[in-house]
């Protein structure tokens, strides 16, 4: 019998844990700024390591957590995935995927154009 309560207790201290480790995934607003997504991106995945989630879960954790821009980018990618029978983002690995292409390789050309121009301002005086 005390083999079976302290199963028991100690499937629910994990479950615990793992609520803790889910709350600690940080909010993402989906600023314009590359290095807040890299920051969050880095963060998430420590907070993945730590715990047992499946790559559908890590999809579903990280949406939780999506705030104001995000969540309505997140919104119309998987509505348009329905609508052009596309398949759902499945992995962790593709979300971060698609998260990259948004907030990070959509971001490097302007800065690159803001840089040219500096230093061709820069050789100019």
């Amino acid at each position: 019998m005390n083999g079976s309560k302290r199963t028991n207790w100690r499937h629910t201290e994990t479950w615990k844990e793992l609520e803790v480790l889910k709350d600690r995934v940080p909010c993402f607003k989906g600023m314009s700024a590359m290095e807040v997504y890299l920051k969050w991106e880095m963060k998430t995945e420590q907070v993945f390591a730590c715990c047992k989630y499946s790559e559908a879960e890590k999809v579903k954790v990280a949406a939780l957590v999506f705030k104001d821009h995000t969540i309505i980018w997140w919104d119309q990618e998987k509505k348009y995935r329905k609508r052009f029978n596309e398949t759902p983002v499945a992995t962790w690995l593709e979300m971060k995927t698609l998260m990259r292409k948004r907030y990070v390789d959509a971001i490097l050309p302007r800065k690159g154009r803001i840089t040219r121009a500096m230093s061709k301002r820069i050789q100019e005086d």
